[in-house]
């Protein structure tokens, strides 16, 4: 994809007396980089490789026992923006904000600092480094991510209050989603992609930071995930919680709750991803860590579901019907050779807004709350569904054809496999204000894009 760099003709002045700074500006095939994502709706963002340093690019000025760095970059036309560096490092003392945002070492994890997503086309970056170490100062800046569609902090088409009320999880509050809405968190991974996790319990009950997920969130395209791939991608997720829109206002889009980066690859199997955050939970998110149920048990009406769909805040959905089980091979439940198979919960007449890219990840939950499984599809069209009748469904991989890979951290005491969710020390203080491969690639190929 061709990229022109050029020092734009615009200055930007920081309003603070200070010395106004010419607009790096980078140029980005927008259509070209949409129609390079098509198939892979859980993206929203395009990755442009760039080579920024504070030796290279911006200025120096000094202030009163202080160095101060300024650089400021422009992708035209983006949505949202933000970097990657690596290597980065910010000598004690350094203050750093981007677009106003303050940044310090909780956003630097094992692979670099990761920026939170802003809207707009260009970041401003400030520095203010102590007089005694500016050479110790690093930000390799190897990476922009340029929003192409509806994502986080991304600018977007609103849903319309109507639309936004029907699945708007403040509009259909009840004691035991409200709890389990601050299990949901939205992920991003890179800063591309966004997807829902849900943060879970384990049998020790010691508030372990595992959150399950898809794994198809960590890989580009249609690529198969192996331990490697999602070694790898692990540091590079960012844990956003209490993403909620009030009832009665059109839906948010996520990217402006508290957040932690960085996390570590636990175990997965097909589709289905567990991740432990390497940080503990923001202070202010006062998290529910859900129960899950790998048993894997009969579910009847009323499972349901909470996600991030279409980039949106939390949005939920009950079943009125019994979810349908089908496995890898086609059989029925149990049919195929332990091992060689997938097991897949689905749901269907789901709300349209809830099957767009954003959601893959989310959990089923039983009626009392417990996850049974990770979102990997979602279908579109009656035929999809398997049932004439029926449209707009939601597969969700099944947590129980993956327990002897995330058993071991999730029941680290005995052979247990369901346990009910746990509240965060002091209770969560009331509601926030705010398969096969084939298969998994046929049902992401289905989900709409933001």
């Amino acid at each position: 994809m061709g990229l022109k760099k050029h020092v734009g003709a615009v200055l930007l002045a920081f309003g603070c007396g200070c010395p106004a700074l010419a607009v790096e500006t980078i140029a980005v095939d927008w259509p070209a980089a949409a129609s390079a994502h098509q198939q892979d709706p859980d993206r929203f963002a395009h990755e442009v490789s760039v080579s920024i340093t504070p030796e290279t690019h911006g200025g120096w000025e000094t202030g009163p026992g202080v160095a101060i760095w300024r650089y400021v970059v422009q992708l035209p036309g983006a949505l949202s923006v933000s970097l990657h560096a690596e290597p980065a490092h910010l000598p004690t003392g350094t203050s750093l904000t981007i677009n106003g945002l303050p940044h310090d070492e909780r956003d630097i994890s094992r692979s670099g600092l990761w920026s939170r997503p802003v809207r707009g086309d260009t970041l401003v970056l400030e520095a203010r480094v102590p007089e005694c170490c500016p050479e110790q100062f690093v930000l390799a800046i190897t990476s922009l991510q340029g929003g192409f569609r509806r994502g986080a902090a991304a600018s977007g088409q609103p849903a319309g209050k109507a639309a936004s009320d029907s699945t708007n999880l403040d509009c259909q509050r009840n004691a035991l989603n409200s709890k389990l809405s601050r299990a949901v968190v939205n992920l991003l991974i890179g800063n591309t992609g966004s997807c829902t996790g849900t943060l879970v319990n384990n049998t020790a009950g010691d508030r372990k930071m595992y959150v399950l997920t898809a794994s198809h969130c960590a890989v580009a395209g249609f690529g198969q995930p192996t331990t490697e791939l999602l070694a790898a991608a692990a540091p590079d997720v960012r844990a956003y919680f209490n993403e909620i829109t009030s009832c009665g206002t059109e839906l948010g889009s996520v990217g402006d709750g508290p957040s932690i980066l960085g996390a570590t690859h636990r175990g997965f199997r097909n589709d289905l991803w567990l991740l432990e955050m390497d940080l503990g939970p923001p202070a202010e998110a006062r998290p529910f860590w859900s129960g899950f149920d790998g048993t894997p048990p009969m579910v009847g009406a009323g499972a349901f579901v909470l996600n991030h769909a279409g980039g949106r805040d939390q949005q939920y959905h009950a079943s009125s019907a019994t979810p349908t089980y089908f496995t890898g091979d086609g059989g029925a439940f149990g049919s195929c050779a332990a091992g060689n198979c997938s097991g897949f919960w689905q749901i269907r007449d789901v709300p349209t807004p809830m099957t767009q890219g954003g959601g893959s990840g989310s959990s089923l939950f039983t009626p009392e709350g417990r996850s049974l499984g990770v979102e990997s599809g979602a279908e579109a069209s009656a035929s999809d569904c398997g049932d004439a009748t029926r449209v707009d469904c939601l597969s969700f991989t099944d947590l129980s054809m993956s327990w002897n890979e995330v058993g071991p951290f999730l029941a680290p005491q005995g052979t247990a496999k369901a346990v009910d969710g746990l509240d965060s020390p002091g209770g969560g203080g009331g509601s926030p204000s705010l398969a096969t491969l084939a298969i998994l690639v046929f049902l992401r190929r289905s989900r709409r894009p933001f």
